[in-house]
């Protein structure tokens, strides 16, 4: 009896252990302000990481598993509140481990506390080459750094002949770290910059962004690449379309990809490239709590927000991702064993490749190129190891992109389809009327079959004009010849062996 009681007893600590056995980890995202569309996004993936470690039993360490809890806190894009709320999570709610916050100058802010704490943090959404410039101990990110964005698409439009090259970037570290280095590379790959500008740091107006489109059109360049985030280079891309401007190359950062800047653009987007870190379409092979697959990963991103995931939602997941695996390795929860896993850990995961250097900044990671196509998807055009497609360099005019501005939304077109469909209509009901009233003398005598036929083939000749207006697609294209060779036979034919 007394075993028995020993047995229970030690079985409900055990039991009692696990389920006490939580680990904290916490962030600071800027979720007022202008980044809070993509500090959003960057939590939902903290957020899913947290589910699918919960969901596959917790973390587990060497004698037990823990349940994983994620703080976030919102730091109202305020620099100081950054640092305290930071201070905040380590020293009154008890994380052991931190995750870095969206935009770089938060991150920085983020990197420097931890560094003080002596407390690891994996850093989700900051690239800034400065951040990684010294010798961080406790700092380490996922992002590809801003200085190697526009390697890979850089070195791919060379090979189509383009040479003039200029560029507008934002004020921030991040996105002048990016355009910085577009003028240090071009020149190497045989091209000339012929205009550069940063942007003042605040009062971005579209008046005054269009001042500096203005400015640049100016130059005629036929590559042109913004540094910026996702609101200057929403505002500037509807600019481009107003001016018609339409250099054989446009390059964005950030806004690639994300469902946001798709959804205002629309078909706008078409022919755009930029740089990512992660995209759904992108082949990985790995092994983490996503099976290494970023198609598993978006998956499981839909059905918990029903909605695609941005490379801001898988930058989050992943940091959480690299620290898991550091977490389980060491098999404990000790700082410094899992700093030192953290500095010389490299894997696959469904991110791709993660791996940093001395200085915490991931340089095994190469960033991907796409471009949208015709029917506003993504495609993967560079590096050649992932590939898709082949890049449709130069893109169209504005004027030869018969889809830019939809189905039927100028006045002309909207006219035309209108007196057709009215046709087409009325067409119907004499046929109708023919049809019903075949029997009467008139009607007979002009051989009702003949009429009808007519009629028919007067719909198909009138239906050409409203498919004439659709997106240029291979359906559109491939049904007009149809229609109209239709229509025209029958109502000739039908003429001619009327006559005969």
């Amino acid at each position: 009896m007394t075993l028995r009681l020993l047995l229970v007893s030690l079985s409900l600590m055990i039991l009692s252990a696990h389920s006490q056995c939580v680990v904290r980890v916490g962030s600071v995202e800027p979720l007022t302000g202008p980044f809070a569309t993509l500090a959003s996004q960057e939590v939902s993936g903290f957020r899913l990481w947290e589910q699918a470690v919960n969901d596959a039993g917790g973390l587990e360490l060497e004698s037990l598993r823990c349940r994983l809890e994620v703080i976030v806190y919102d730091s109202q894009n305020d620099p100081a509140l950054t640092r305290s709320l930071y201070r905040q999570l380590v020293e009154d709610d008890g994380c052991t481990f931190l995750l870095g916050c969206y935009s770089s100058s938060h991150g920085q802010i983020a990197s420097d506390v931890a560094e003080e704490l002596n407390v690891p943090i994996v850093l989700a959404g900051s690239a800034a080459d400065s951040i990684y410039q010294v010798s961080n101990d406790w700092t380490v990110g996922v992002l590809s750094p801003a200085t190697e964005y526009y390697v890979s698409l850089l070195n791919h439009i060379r090979l189509y002949g383009v040479s003039r090259v200029a560029w507008i970037s934002e004020s921030p570290t991040f996105t002048t770290d990016v355009c910085g280095a577009i003028t240090a590379l071009a020149p190497a790959l045989g091209m000339d910059i012929v205009y550069s500008a940063v942007l003042p740091s605040a009062n971005l107006t579209s008046e005054l962004l269009d001042s500096y489109l203005t400015d640049l059109i100016a130059t005629s360049p036929d590559v042109y690449l913004s540094c910026a985030y996702l609101d200057v280079t929403t505002t500037l891309t509807m600019l481009a379309r107003e001016h018609r401007f339409s250099p054989s190359v446009t390059g964005i950062t950030v806004a690639i990809g994300n469902p946001t800047f798709e959804q205002q653009l629309g078909d706008g987007v078409n022919f755009i490239l930029g740089p990512v870190q992660w995209d759904p379409s992108i082949r990985t092979t790995g092994a983490d709590v996503f099976n290494g697959s970023a198609a598993d990963f978006a998956a499981a991103y839909e059905l918990a927000y029903n909605a695609t995931p941005s490379y801001q939602a898988a930058g989050g997941a992943a940091a959480g991702v690299f620290l898991q695996t550091a977490i389980e390795l060491v098999g404990s929860l000790d700082q410094n064993l899992v700093m030192s896993v953290l500095k010389g850990l490299r894997f696959s995961s469904f991110f791709g490749e993660i791996g940093v250097d001395v200085t915490g900044a991931n340089r095994a990671k190469t960033m991907v190129a796409l471009q949208y196509n015709r029917t506003s998807q993504l495609e993967a055009v560079a590096p050649s190891s992932v590939a898709t497609s082949l890049a449709v360099i130069p893109a169209p005019t504005w004027d030869e992109r018969v889809d830019d501005d939809g189905w039927y939304d100028t006045a002309g077109e909207i006219v035309i389809t209108t007196i057709a469909s009215i046709l087409i209509v009325l067409t119907f009901a004499t046929t109708l009327f023919v049809a019903v009233n075949h029997k009467n003398p008139v009607i007979s005598a002009a051989s009702p079959p003949f009429l009808i036929l007519i009629l028919l083939s007067s719909c198909f000749l009138y239906s050409t004009t409203i498919v004439w207006q659709l997106y240029a697609t291979d359906a559109s294209c491939a049904i007009l010849p149809w229609l109209f060779g239709i229509g025209w036979t029958l109502f000739f034919g039908c003429m001619v062996l009327r006559t005969w």
